[in-house]
């Protein structure tokens, strides 16, 4: 199709012709032209032509009026987009709410396993402790009674 500006420029030539014609013609001078086919073809040129141009503005509206349906389907989408960007930003925002919330309670878990830790390394050595006392008083038992009855056989004998 043809642009605006052309349009427009061989518009404005079209209207100067008009303009020069009626400006040049007298009453004397357009009588015998009346019958002119000379005149007749250059009225043809000038009405195909504007035919022409009215057909291009016309094509040109059609394609205006295209481009604002594309425009306004184009910024709907934008505005969805943005409805589902602002929905995505909230969740986002809660999920870093709950990964916070998480490295807290990670942290706690953390420092609670230390204390455990702590205490099952304290009780494992009270274990060892008291089994060792255990180890030394049976064997100290154990030699008394071996002792008692070594006192006791050499007295029954």
């Amino acid at each position: 199709m043809c642009e605006p500006r052309r349009v427009l420029l061989l518009f404005a030539f079209v209207v100067l012709l008009l303009f020069a014609a009626v400006l040049t013609a007298s009453p004397e001078s357009l009588a015998p032209m009346q019958n002119s086919p000379r005149l007749d073809q250059l009225l043809s040129t000038l009405s195909d032509e504007a035919n022409g141009l009215i057909l291009d503005l016309q094509a040109s509206k059609e394609r205006v009026l295209t481009l604002e349906s594309i425009l306004k389907d184009s910024e709907k989408k934008i505005a969805d987009l943005q409805t589902d960007l602002g929905k995505s930003l909230v969740t986002i925002d809660g999920l870093l709410t709950k990964q916070g919330k998480l490295s807290a309670d990670l942290k706690a878990s953390r420092t609670e396993a230390a204390e455990l830790s702590s205490l099952l390394k304290q009780s494992k050595q009270s274990l060892d402790d008291y089994q060792t006392s255990l180890i030394w008083k049976a064997a100290i038992f154990g030699s008394g009674c071996i002792a008692v009855g070594f006192v006791v056989g050499l007295l029954v004998n």
